[in-house]
């Protein structure tokens, strides 16, 4: 699958965990391989979010299942041509999270070889009394979850985003 230049512009979301997710391949639970989908142009500019644990996820390859039998394999799958501009972020957890692979939940699997290529992060804000970081950039992201990861990653930044642990 492929998809071009995607865009985001101007929604209010509210009272979402997350509140804008961005993939080439989501699997919820399906046993089986995913490879070398790609999306390649995606921007989110000037989008409000409230009520969120996470404003804005972006991510290569994403494995969010509980138990399920079989395994997925989530490889080489790009998102390419990223920015993320100008939003208003109301968030618990991070306002941004850019990952080269994502996994959340007990589902087995693996992702390997997943990229985000960012072009620019910059001019986001958390809303007034938000004490979240702005963005983090991680090669790999896990939440409660036993999937392998190996090999993703993040090319680019921005002046919003740092490398390292999002809480």
């Amino acid at each position: 699958m492929s998809l071009k230049n995607v865009r985001v512009v101007g929604n209010t979301i509210e009272g979402c965990a997350i509140g804008a997710f961005s993939a080439p391949v989501l699997n919820v639970g399906a046993p089986g391989a995913s490879s070398g989908n790609e999306i390649a142009g995606l921007s989110y500019e000037g989008n409000s979010i409230s009520g969120a644990e996470t404003g804005i996820v972006v991510t290569g390859g994403a494995l969010t299942a509980e138990k399920f039998k079989g395994s997925a394999a989530i490889h080489r799958n790009r998102l390419s041509e990223v920015i993320v501009r100008d939003n208003r972020i109301g968030a618990s957890k991070r306002g941004i999270l850019v990952a080269g692979a994502f996994a959340s939940g007990e589902g087995a699997g693996t992702l390997s070889g997943n990229v985000v290529g960012l072009v620019d992060v910059a001019g986001n804000r958390m809303k007034a009394g938000q004490s979240a970081p702005l963005c983090h950039i991680r090669a790999e992201f896990s939440q409660r979850s036993s999937a392998s990861m190996v090999g993703n990653r993040v090319k680019g930044g921005g002046p919003d985003c740092v490398e390292g642990p999002s809480s």
